[in-house]
């Protein structure tokens, strides 16, 4: 299964140029006073999409699974699908994942990948996203889409056997880079793990290989939808502890130093980040992430 999620992944490759080396590094605390300037900037604009059209990504039709739940959750005026686990309790509250997936469509290895998650005891939802899987709403490549990670965790919170004081939101590959926006937003979120986020230039990235073309659904003339889809660009907007994992064998060059870089900002300006290295490639080094990521999440419930 984890083969099928390698082919899945290879589409997400093209994702991981989402997020921009070109931060302030001139800023410091003392300059950047407006800790909302990220969520004040997607307030005031909207997104100019020059192609309205479902996620670039085929995807097959979910299987009966015995231990979860095919549910839908409201995002804005969008009815999306997600998988809950039905490993519940009703006598006591249970935390929950969110775990987003990679590429631009949800596969159910993905679901095997969250296994751990719940027989650590957490209810795990995997959302699909606008435009994937045959939902309602456009392809926005990690804008709109963070409006529905969001709302899968208001979802969660409204759940009779959640604890609504322990939600965490977890992302890989695409996922990742919509969860470290996720951070710079309002959300019921406890704390926020990115896997396999890459810190590139976007633009500079488009310059250079102009097929990418093909998987950006919006006005390339304007330098705001670059700015609003480059969380990197924002290490001072970051509002929730933020945890990311990077592979040691990654195909992309300076990812490493990129997010320690991105990680030490966050911390520089207030807010709790770390940053690890996880042995393997983008896939095989999920496991370990999604382990490590479970001692961190439950440390923080028990303090």
């Amino acid at each position: 299964m984890k083969r099928k999620i390698l082919f899945t992944i290879m589409i997400a490759m093209l994702i991981l140029i989402l997020i921009s080396c070109t931060a302030k590094d001139n800023e410091t605390k003392e300059t950047v006073n407006v800790k909302n300037e990220f969520m004040s900037l997607r307030e005031s604009y909207k997104s100019q999409l020059t192609k309205k059209t479902s996620a670039p990504q085929k995807y097959k039709e979910l299987p009966v699974l015995d231990n979860a739940s095919l549910i839908t959750y409201e995002s804005g005026d969008l009815s999306l699908k997600a998988l809950i686990s039905n490993n519940v309790d009703e006598n006591k509250k249970h935390p929950a994942i969110v775990f987003v997936h990679g590429g631009f469509a949800f596969d159910i290895g993905y679901w095997e990948i969250a296994k751990p998650y719940i027989d650590s005891g957490f209810i795990v939802m995997t959302p699909m996203l606008r435009g994937e899987n045959g939902n309602q709403g456009n392809y926005e490549l990690i804008y709109g889409e963070v409006d529905d990670v969001i709302a899968a965790g208001k979802y969660l919170k409204e759940l009779s056997y959640v604890d609504p004081d322990n939600i965490f939101l977890v992302g890989h590959s695409s996922g990742g880079a919509i969860s470290m926006l996720a951070s710079m937003m309002p959300s019921d979120y406890k704390a926020i793990s990115s896997f396999g986020g890459a810190p590139l230039d976007l633009q500079a990235e488009l310059n250079a290989n102009k097929q990418l073309e093909q998987i950006i659904p919006f006005d390339t003339s304007i330098s705001t939808e670059f700015d609003l889809r480059t969380p990197i660009k924002y290490p001072h907007c970051v509002s929730k502890p933020l945890y990311m994992f990077v592979e040691s064998e990654s195909h992309i060059p300076g990812i490493q130093d990129l997010t320690k870089s991105f990680s030490e900002k966050i911390k520089e300006n207030g807010m709790e980040s770390e940053y690890y290295v996880i042995q393997g490639n983008h896939v095989s080094a999920l496991d370990e992430s999604v382990k490590k990521s479970i001692e961190i999440f439950k440390n923080k419930i028990e303090k």
